[in-house]
């Protein structure tokens, strides 16, 4: 009994964990687009401000896109996981 407890916990946190990830990857698909226009905006400005923002903003998109794809990788793990509990 204990351990169909724990493979259905296992189970249920695995969907939270998939869950969760598509959450991110869905918030990510949206605001990654708006970092982009932003990046551009600053550099159409070519203000002496604008060159440092830009390129903070692309930093940002670059740290946001290495998270999409680490999102994609645990996504990947908890849907392998899953079918292999299965």
């Amino acid at each position: 009994m204990n351990a169909l407890c724990e493979v259905d916990e296992r189970r249920q946190l695995l969907g939270r964990v998939l869950d969760a990830s598509q959450l991110g990857l869905e918030a990510l698909d949206l605001v990654v687009p708006a970092v982009e226009a932003a990046e551009r905006l600053c550099l159409s400005l070519d203000a002496e401000d604008g060159v440092p923002i830009a390129g903070l903003c692309r930093l940002v998109r670059w740290a946001m896109e290495d998270y999409h794809g680490m999102l994609d990788n645990v996504r990947e793990e908890a849907a392998t996981a899953l079918s292999d509990e299965g």
